[in-house]
């Protein structure tokens, strides 16, 4: 992780995000995401992400302490301590120092986990705190990830520890006032993250294709051997009513407009890894194949996204030089951009409260309005990536006369 981090570090979007909140509320007091609560209004700009407590509140520790260098330190301690208690839970599960070296190679060096790891992403910590599989942990994971309620109900009801129910509405009121608090409206989240999927088209399955996609998932982060571990004894995994419950939760919320990313999914089989390496480890093999030759094909079974993964890193980085060297040249007017390259060009331009300087360039498409009403100077494009959709790209050709700049990201 300190290689990547060092080499090729990209922060994604929910990251930036959360610091130019930090930023915010240091430089002003408070922080004001929209204007009346509104959601769907593209002549404001705001950041396409749900405000989360725990998050919120490590970016701006990393701020008080001074930045760059203080985030990067973050997210290599996250990912160190993420990958320790993977190690943990797979020796608490198997009694074996072996299988618990096994588990942590399978996990900290994951691919998946280390994208997650890179972006800076609450999944990080999420994952550090259900692998402790103590109650003060899973109830602060619910201050990270809201998924964290699922894994915190089932796990009551299942051990019968009803006065943990209660405990969660608490905990569970804090989302919607943080809500509350910065844009105005306790369910803009939800309003915002379904018109953001309307205006934005994201690849993302279907309700009823949901359940073969999130499989194919869960062969390429575990590989064959350890799913199989898993499916074989699914009693093994402590989390298995929370990751089932988390998967229908994902299903479900496809139906009333929302989306499914593969790093929503991942996080899942990450988390079932020590266990599966656990149950793996106490399974009779054949005769033909040695306990090592087992391991070591175990572990290269979840390194298969690897590939892909180091792909993804160049085009990442490339594309996050490209974003801070357009902030630091500035423009004229309001920035046109993909809402989700914007955070990192508003920090490299020393912004604090973007809503003014900038434009969600596929919701003014969405919407129809002109780029002149919206006093639109500059249109910034990455051509090549998911971050130019086909409906504004055909909206570019029939619009002439906006300066455009590009980023080279994709190769």
């Amino acid at each position: 992780m300190l290689v990547v981090e060092l080499a090729v570090p990209a922060p994604d979007t929910d990251f930036q995000a959360h610091r130019l909140w930090a930023r915010q509320l240091i430089s002003t007091g408070s922080i004001s995401i929209s204007d009346d609560g509104r959601w769907d209004d593209c002549s404001i700009y705001y950041p396409n992400t749900v405000p989360k407590p725990a998050e919120l509140v490590q970016l701006l520790a990393g701020e008080l302490a001074g930045g760059g260098v203080a985030h990067a330190f973050i997210r290599i301690a996250l990912a160190f301590a993420a990958a320790s208690l993977a190690a943990r839970a797979a020796l608490r599960a198997s009694g074996s120092a072996r299988t618990s070296v096994l588990a942590g190679l399978a996990f900290g060096l994951n691919p998946a986990f280390v994208g997650l790891c890179r972006a800076g992403s609450p999944s990080v910590p999420f994952l550090a705190l259900l692998m402790v599989e103590a109650w003060p942990a899973t109830l602060a994971a619910c201050l990270v990830r809201p998924e964290a309620f699922i894994y915190s109900a089932a796990r009551a009801v299942a051990r019968r520890k009803w006065l943990i129910l209660p405990a969660l509405l608490p905990l569970a009121a804090v989302w919607p006032l943080l809500n509350l608090w910065m844009a105005g409206n306790p369910l803009w989240s939800v309003l915002e993250v379904r018109y953001a999927v309307r205006a934005m088209p994201y690849e993302t399955p279907g309700a009823l294709g949901f359940w073969l996609w999130a499989a194919a998932r869960a062969l390429l982060v575990m590989g064959p051997l350890l799913l199989a571990a898993l499916v074989a004894r699914p009693r093994g995994w402590p989390w298995l009513a929370g990751g089932v419950g988390h998967l229908a939760f994902l299903s479900a919320s496809l139906l009333v407009g929302s989306l499914a990313l593969p790093r929503y999914v991942d996080q899942i089989f990450l988390l079932a890894i020590p266990w599966a390496v656990a149950s793996g480890a106490k399974m009779r093999l054949p005769r033909w194949l040695p306990r090592p030759a087992a391991a070591g094909l175990a572990l290269c079974g979840a390194m298969t996204l690897w590939p892909s993964a180091l792909s993804a890193m160049g085009r990442d980085h490339r594309l996050q030089e490209g974003l801070e060297a357009a902030g630091r040249r500035g423009w004229e007017g309001r920035l046109a951009a993909n809402e989700l390259l914007i955070p990192a060009i508003a920090l490299s331009a020393g912004m604090d409260d973007p809503r003014s300087r900038f434009v969600a360039l596929d919701r003014m498409v969405f919407e129809g309005a002109s780029p002149s009403s919206l006093g639109v100077g500059l249109i910034l494009l990455a051509p090549g990536t998911e971050y130019l959709p086909e409906r504004t790209a055909l909206w570019l050709e029939s619009h002439a006369g906006i300066p455009i700049d590009t980023v080279e990201a994709a190769r």
